[in-house]
């Protein structure tokens, strides 16, 4: 069984905006995938689709060996999510936010919750204000405590260190690569070069809807001029030939 595969999916805004077109892709259990491409390229697009909170045009999606529109909620139950549109309930706590989420979650405990408010060191005086009162830092980690709480089989992640400083980044990651370990599989979406290359074995690079490399993380920086960092190697893509 694969986490995620996709064969043609595509997505057209309208008469003629493409989101994505054709897009053939494969993430096997148990992959740390890195999700890259320029602004406008479909990333987004493309984890919505697997999320059904958008419907293909044609193709199809699969996540954890699920049609992504036919048992849509049964994906959503097995999978930690987190947007890069991040959006919580101003009113509630942190603490009536996790418990709200994980009460959607009946069939699994939150086993994963206070070690990772611990390793993104959210403080336990923060849990009892409301989410209104938190700083772009503390929603992300919020966030990312609400998506990964369940230890869920797959984690799609989108731009998941937005606002977080680089120690409470690194401990962050730390945390997905003990996680990874247990045989999860991570979908990550992110501009940051660095923390792809930290935490992926495989890339896949997005331009216009289309993808336009995929490849081992190592063989991709590989192939860029001698010398070349991976973020060269992936920026070179993002050009339009």
């Amino acid at each position: 069984m694969d986490a995620v595969r996709t064969v043609g999916l595509t997505k057209i805004y309208g008469q003629d905006v493409v989101g994505v077109e054709d897009l053939t892709l494969r993430v096997e259990v148990g992959e740390s995938f890195g999700f890259v491409g320029p602004n406008g390229s479909g990333k987004t697009t493309t984890i919505r689709l697997l999320m059904d909170f958008l419907r293909p045009t044609r193709g199809s999606a699969h996540v954890l060996g699920l049609g992504a529109h036919t048992h849509s909620l049964a994906v959503r139950r097995r999978v930690g999510f987190l947007p890069g549109d991040l959006a919580l309930y101003p009113d509630l706590t942190g603490r009536g936010t996790l418990d709200f989420f994980a009460r959607l979650r009946a069939d699994r405990e939150p086993c994963l919750r206070e070690q990772l408010l611990e390793q993104l060191d959210f403080p336990a005086e923060a849990l009892r204000r409301r989410v209104a009162t938190y700083s772009t830092g503390m929603r992300q980690k919020l966030g990312l405590t609400v998506a990964l709480q369940h230890d869920p089989e797959l984690a799609i992640l989108d731009e998941p260190t937005t606002g977080l400083d680089p120690l409470v980044r690194r401990s962050f990651h730390d945390t997905i690569r003990d996680w990874l370990r247990r045989g999860r599989t991570l979908f990550l979406s992110s501009h940051d070069i660095g923390e792809v290359e930290a935490l992926c074995k495989r890339v896949c690079v997005l331009r216009e809807g289309h993808i336009v490399a995929d490849d081992e993380t190592a063989k991709l920086r590989a192939a860029g001029a001698p010398g070349a960092s991976l973020e060269d190697a992936i920026l070179s893509f993002y050009k339009r030939t």
